[in-house]
């Protein structure tokens, strides 16, 4: 066998063979991505009306594959933005971008998340499909109309504060150093400002405690939250 030959089965060894063995007998693990842009519509679920200034942001989180199962590995990208007066909001298309050895685009990715002062917060994120082939990801939601609703009381407003932060922004808060909350100022001055407003009242402190967030953003890599923030703050 060539030298030249020799160089290309090792390269499809690495490239294909080894992911598929990964990956439990998924045909093929890419390694570049691109993200297609992303428009969509929000509007008011009640009304109709559309709804400016809603903060979205939009991830793309990497898993790495085991013979096991997917582990979450971080994000390969965090995106932020707010709807225009029509209530559009808009990404820009990126990449390519190459993935870490052994990783790929989680199968539902992207995620969005959106949030808009006295609404619910609500996320939303692509049906679990076959991610081993589709070089660029599309979001499930383009073209589509979102309607956020307003809270039942102040009580349910407060709580699903708590799960802005818990659940659905938690991709920001991952223990893989890549410090994703400081690509979403936006979003986290903001449901910082309203967490403070509205705390919730029971024996768990609320997510939007300053000293908890603090401890959450690792500020021995990433630095502190609160000096980070200060410029974008929301609760004047």
């Amino acid at each position: 066998m060539s030298r030249a030959l020799a160089g290309r089965h090792r390269l499809w060894f690495f490239s294909v063979a080894l992911p598929m063995w990964f990956s439990q007998g998924c045909l093929y693990v890419p390694h570049l991505f691109r993200g297609a842009p992303i428009e969509f519509r929000v509007v008011d679920d009640t009304t109709g009306a559309p709804l400016s200034n809603v903060v979205v942001t939009a991830n793309w989180q990497l898993v790495r594959l085991n013979v096991a199962h997917a582990v979450e590995d971080g994000q390969l990208v965090i995106l932020e933005t707010v709807s225009d007066a029509d209530g559009r909001v808009r990404f820009s298309g990126w990449g390519p971008k190459l993935v870490r050895p052994l990783t790929t685009i989680g199968m539902n990715d992207p995620h969005l998340v959106l949030f808009e002062e006295g609404y619910q917060p609500d996320a939303v994120h692509n049906a679990f499909g076959d991610y081993t082939t589709n070089f660029t990801r599309h979001s499930d939601w383009h073209g589509e109309t979102l309607r956020l609703k307003r809270p039942h009381d102040d009580q349910s407003y407060a709580q699903s504060l708590d799960w802005l932060g818990d659940i659905a922004l938690q991709f920001a808060f991952s223990d893989h150093g890549d410090c994703g909350w400081r690509r979403i100022p936006t979003m986290l001055s903001r449901a910082l400002a309203e967490g403070k407003q509205h705390p919730t009242h029971g024996p768990l402190p609320t997510f939007w405690s300053e000293t908890l967030l603090e401890g959450r953003a690792a500020p021995l890599r990433c630095g502190s939250i609160g000096e980070f923030l200060k410029r974008y703050r929301h609760d004047d």
